[in-house]
């Protein structure tokens, strides 16, 4: 057709298209391989991105330390070799992330301005990139709220949710103009949609949240974070496929070892990361739908390794941290020689 067109029998041609339309520059130009490096290249940024943030708050050797345990899940190995638009959604998030940290330190609302944007951009990439934003909008309330009050509060997160809504209005009109729905498939309930109905819906959320059940309400996090971690491969129903390793259920727990106090940067990242895996946990736990909270995480990870430099346990988180490594390129090269 050589131009956008309505696929009435579809739903998910009304998702947002930014990095599927640089997909289609891909192909257009040199075919799915292209298309797939750019992928990769989003996961690489993904991998600098946690550098530049580790290496700005907490020196070159943390940077070092959180990209290797980056490199030690095959979750990211393999995920970033494949045409999704996970990696795409990862890197804006981490950005919208760092940018709110620096707007934190800095008082400067310029940070402010490419906070929104950046997680507008991660909406424009996936919905996913919803739970992001609520976490950041939640994050600079409660922030200004506590330094210049509610109503300069309730000011500044205003302007970061019309900064949020820059990037996605071309996909908004689309979809109105369309479907009549701004967001089509969400909230047709409240917002209807062309050619649906309240049964398309229902069987959208089943399709979408099936992962998510199986598991008693309250152990749904700890199962999850268990299969994440170690198992491999999960049933039909299962969304857990590829792990992300031993290394943050082996790692992050020294992190409250002794009495020192933490860093905010930390504290708000496992904050962060703590509500968002609720958030997966609850609603569609698909593996690489979880890759932003892993691969932030990463930062922590290379803080604990990096705090105990000269104590006892410095060498023996070094050994986990390379023997995760090793565990995943083993992994890596077994799937290799399998599917050669």
């Amino acid at each position: 057709h050589h131009k956008i067109i309505y696929l009435p029998d579809n739903c998910f041609s009304n998702y947002t298209f930014n990095t599927e339309m640089l997909f289609t520059l891909g192909l257009l130009l040199k075919g799915d391989l292209l298309a797939k490096a750019i992928h990769f290249l989003f996961g690489l940024l993904s991998a600098l991105g946690i550098y530049s943030l580790s290496r700005r708050y907490f020196g070159k050797r943390t940077a070092y330390w959180s990209i290797l345990a980056f490199c030690s899940m095959p979750l990211a190995v393999f995920v970033a070799t494949v045409a999704f638009n996970d990696f795409a959604l990862t890197f804006y998030e981490i950005l919208a992330v760092y940018a709110f940290i620096n707007w934190y330190h800095e008082k400067n609302h310029g940070w402010l301005l490419v906070c929104g944007l950046t997680c507008g951009l991660a909406i424009g990439t996936k919905y996913f990139g919803g739970f992001c934003f609520i976490i950041l909008s939640l994050s600079i309330l409660w922030i200004a709220w506590q330094q210049q009050g509610i109503l300069k509060a309730l000011k500044i997160t205003a302007i970061f949710a019309g900064l949020v809504l820059i990037p996605n209005i071309p996909w908004l009109i689309k979809n109105l103009v369309w479907t009549g729905n701004p967001v089509f498939p969400l909230f047709y309930p409240v917002l209807g949609g062309k050619n649906w109905s309240q049964f398309h819906y229902t069987r959208y959320l089943y399709e979408m949240t099936r992962y998510s059940d199986g598991h008693h309400l309250f152990l749904k996090p700890f199962i999850f974070l268990w299969e994440i971690s170690f198992k491999q491969g999960g049933g039909m129903d299962s969304g857990i496929k590829l792990k992300v390793g031993p290394i943050f259920l082996s790692i992050l727990p020294f992190l409250f070892w002794g009495r020192r106090r933490l860093d905010f940067i930390i504290k708000y990242l496992l904050a962060f990361c703590g509500v968002f895996f609720l958030f997966w946990s609850y609603t569609c736990a698909v593996d690489r739908f979880v890759l932003p909270c892993v691969v932030l995480l990463c930062v922590v990870v290379g803080y604990v390794i990096e705090r105990f430099k000269g104590k006892r346990l410095y060498p023996y988180l070094l050994a986990i941290l390379f023997i995760s490594l090793c565990l995943n390129w083993g992994y890596v090269l077994k799937v290799i020689h399998k599917n050669s």
